[in-house]
């Protein structure tokens, strides 16, 4: 019993923490990067040996019609670490210590297998970089 109970613990503060992320980000809206409204989707606890990411994939519309993704990046403890732009695809899924988009022959997948987020990734034919917290 003392399992299923420390299970469903961390499932309920995966949930809640993936909520706050998204609240965080709508509230601080760091680099004027996360309107109020959006598409906001949450893949918590992508984690290595090393360290856990929290990630916040959002997508949008901006005032001049044009279409928006953003990928936020989190500290396990919830420290805001930076985000990427550029993708033209939302993330689908986290495989293992990577964050999986659709598939592309041109780079699909960001790695999170370092004590850090990789300072950049190749999606989709793009190098998107990570921009640092302001």
């Amino acid at each position: 019993m003392k399992f299923l109970t420390l299970i469903l613990s961390i499932l309920v503060s995966s949930s809640s923490y993936a909520g706050s992320a998204s609240d965080w980000l709508k509230v601080n809206n760091p680099g004027g990067y996360f309107p109020q409204e959006g598409e906001y989707v949450s893949f918590p606890n992508l984690c290595n040996e090393n360290t856990c990411f929290n990630l916040v994939a959002v997508s949008y519309v901006t005032e001049t019609n044009k279409g928006m993704r953003r990928l936020a990046v989190f500290s396990g403890s919830g420290e805001y670490l930076g985000v990427y732009s550029g993708f033209q695809e939302m993330p689908v899924k986290v495989v293992g210590t990577s964050l999986v988009f659709p598939v592309s022959e041109y780079g699909y997948v960001i790695n999170f297998s370092g004590s850090q987020p990789p300072a950049t990734a190749y999606i989709d034919g793009e190098n998107i970089e990570l921009e640092s917290k302001p």
